[in-house]
């Protein structure tokens, strides 16, 4: 469990914190989840990592003091090993934003295409216009002279 919140992403950092507060009953003191999961890192950060998890809107994490003391909840094992956690989260967040950017330039490719096709049937009409005035001045032209 003491592996370096630098080589991991915020989700999987707020995951272990959730999984050493499922294995280890009780409330833990922001310092206790320091030594025990984060040793390399400052405190400051693992501080950081419970005021976002304290703030959760689905109170994954039982807090007092700030976010200074945690402890698990029912709601803690359910989230972290049945909806995937944070690191879940944070996947399906990855993969919304990919999808909406897809959408954005399938939207843009679009407008390009429309663009293109408005003028290619504007080119068209004009075409068939300048046909249509030339067909009908040589038709006048050949009646003129079979009428002679």
């Amino acid at each position: 469990m003491k592996e370096e919140v630098k080589k991991k992403s915020e989700g999987e950092a707020k995951d272990l914190i959730l999984k050493y507060c499922i294995e280890n009953e009780g409330i833990h003191s922001n310092r206790k989840i320091k030594d025990n999961v984060f040793p390399d890192i400052e405190l400051d950060l693992v501080n950081l990592l419970l005021e976002k998890i304290s703030n959760s809107a689905d109170r994954i994490l039982d807090s007092k003091a700030n976010g200074r003391y945690v402890s698990s909840n029912g709601i803690t094992p359910y989230f972290l090993f049945e909806k995937g956690g944070y690191t879940q989260a944070e996947k399906n967040e990855k993969l919304l934003k990919e999808k909406t950017k897809k959408k954005e330039n399938y939207e843009e490719q679009i407008r390009t295409l429309t663009i293109d096709n408005l003028r290619l049937g504007n080119w068209d009409i004009r075409f068939r216009w300048y046909l249509a005035t030339g067909s009908f001045l040589l038709g006048i032209i050949v009646k003129y002279f079979i009428d002679c």
